[in-house]
């Protein structure tokens, strides 16, 4: 299965969409590793590329490529964490997903950072 994750990442403070990014990297390779999910951040995939090749960062600049991506998947994951309800990016990729028919699981990172093997995990956040 091919699996979006869904996260919140503009803010006013730029420390806090490297927290956001980190915390979607983070929920990626649980998903990865521990379901066998295919997973595609969007978080992931384009702050670094935003970073480094000087493109705008925020989800508009993204919405033609991530809508495509969406499209291509079977499983919509939207990652609860403080912002996801009023991330304009995050409600667009869920109604996306609603249109297309796709599931929608929502992930309480707490939930899936809580066992005790996950010591580096948690301290990468």
């Amino acid at each position: 299965m091919i699996a979006y994750l869904a996260c919140p990442y503009s803010h006013q403070d730029k420390k806090m969409m490297a927290v956001r990014f980190r915390m979607a990297n983070v929920i990626a390779g649980i998903l990865i590793k521990e379901r066998g999910d295919v997973v595609f951040s969007p978080i992931s995939h384009s702050h670094p590329i935003a970073r480094d090749a000087g493109i705008d960062p925020l989800w508009t600049g993204w919405y033609e490529q991530d809508t495509v991506i969406l499209g291509l998947c079977q499983k919509l994951y939207v990652l609860n964490i403080p912002g996801w309800r009023e991330s304009s990016g995050v409600q667009k990729e869920i109604a996306l997903a609603e249109k297309l028919g796709l599931p929608i699981e929502h992930l309480n990172p707490n939930n899936l950072m809580e066992k005790p093997e996950r010591g580096r995990l948690k301290a990468a956040k």
